[in-house]
């Protein structure tokens, strides 16, 4: 009696590839871009960084005080968000450095922290037989680690190269991945 396979809505639509290989390219020339800044240029980097950053939170601020019009549900966490977000963004814009003198020291206990906990992680691993290479890491990172937390104002005055050096390094090996994604991609199709 019927002669067709049923007809679902995901095989009607047509099939068209994601190009995820371009997002990923796209983060890592993102990437790289702004870890080479940080290597040239560490101080205008954070200010730039740290204006976007207010700015966003000015922005979400405003978004948060508009959302009362349209829903006022829990009005007053959207006022208080609102408020904060409001303030929170025009002090960050208007003292950048100082904002950034903050977020370093947050940034740098936070990345002490997990060094720690990657380090540790790493040299276990090495030692279950994962290898010297992983062990390897594993101590540079409980070194980093231990700077880090020992030594926060040391952390902070590298921490823009530190963020240059990841922003490269991962800049380049997203760049790599998009490319064979790419390739992978083509040989699939």
């Amino acid at each position: 009696m019927y002669d067709k396979p049923l007809q679902t809505y995901e095989t009607r639509l047509p099939s068209r590839p994601t190009p995820t290989w371009a997002l990923v390219l796209i983060n890592g020339i993102v990437a790289l871009g702004l870890g080479l800044l940080f290597l040239v240029s560490p101080s205008a980097t954070v200010k730039v960084i740290m204006r976007f950053l207010g700015l966003f939170f000015l922005v979400g601020g405003f978004f948060s005080l508009f959302s009362i019009a349209l829903n006022s549900k829990h009005w007053i966490w959207k006022l208080i968000a609102g408020l904060a977000g409001i303030i929170g963004g025009l002090i960050v814009m208007e003292h950048p450095m100082w904002s950034a003198l903050l977020a370093d020291a947050t940034l740098v206990f936070v990345l002490g922290i997990l060094g720690l906990i990657i380090g540790c992680a790493q040299i276990i691993q090495a030692f279950g037989g994962a290898g010297w290479g992983i062990g390897i890491l594993g101590v540079i990172f409980l070194g980093f680690g231990l700077i880090m937390l020992l030594s926060p104002l040391v952390g902070a005055a590298l921490l823009p190269f530190v963020l240059a050096i990841f922003g490269i390094v991962g800049g380049i090996i997203a760049i790599y991945i998009a490319f064979r994604m790419r390739r992978e991609e083509k040989v699939s199709a």
